[in-house]
């Protein structure tokens, strides 16, 4: 996956004249967050798990059935904050 953050230290070693360590944070760098999103995907499964186990009709199962919608509108509320920022720096 394609890393900004990656791309500047990579970019920030080369100006200091210095590309071998840039190498080297880049891969540290991708090793990281390679681990952490296994681990996050890890962890999903294992509550997808969990959560399957809670019966139906109670507050914790409909809870997680409207935790998708929940996340949509949140992300597109964002997503509408931050054009709205972004249309009046522009204006």
């Amino acid at each position: 996956v394609p890393s900004a953050s990656a791309l500047l230290l990579l970019l920030g070693s080369l100006a200091a004249n210095r590309p071998a360590y840039g190498i080297v944070l880049v891969l540290a760098f991708g090793a990281g967050m390679a681990i952490v999103l296994g681990g996050v995907g890890l962890l999903l499964v294992y509550a997808t798990r969990f959560v399957e186990r809670v019966p139906s009709g109670t507050v914790g199962r409909r809870a997680w059935e409207l935790l998708p919608v929940a996340t949509a509108i949140v992300v597109i509320g964002a997503g509408i904050y931050l054009t709205g920022q972004a249309i009046t720096q522009v204006f």
